[in-house]
């Protein structure tokens, strides 16, 4: 199994420890994350403010297309954006999901849902 690092967003930090947010949708990577591979969650990655937030295992790592249309990649999502992925990664409506991955990436975009345990904190 590897070890992958994947840091967050501050606005999304709280989500995360809570255990509120246990997914995250990243571009597709050289080195796929899979199933069973230790997660190290943290914020601010490659910066002098990097904190580690826990380390997770990752549950399911499955392909997701977006487009301006639509999402596709599962079975339990329609062509349409969808409020519960939405929620599942941290955002409070479909629309505001939509607006974050449109502005930073463009569409179309092909990436990795990722979704882990339970995160085990430091000194836990």
């Amino acid at each position: 199994m590897s070890r992958h690092v994947i840091s967050f967003m501050p606005q999304f930090v709280d989500k995360v420890l809570s255990g509120e947010k246990r997914q995250t949708i990243r571009a597709v990577r050289k080195r796929p994350i899979k199933v069973g591979d230790t997660l190290v969650l943290a914020t601010g990655a490659r910066t002098k403010r990097y904190r580690k937030l826990g380390e997770a295992t990752c549950l399911m790592a499955f392909p997701i297309r977006m487009s301006a249309n639509g999402i596709s990649g599962r079975w339990e999502w329609s062509q349409f954006w969808s409020g519960e992925l939405a929620r599942r990664d941290g955002f409070e409506t479909a629309q505001d999901f939509r607006a974050f991955f449109e502005t930073r990436y463009g569409f179309p975009f092909d990436g990795t849902v990722i979704r882990w345990s339970e995160i085990r904190k430091e000194g836990a």
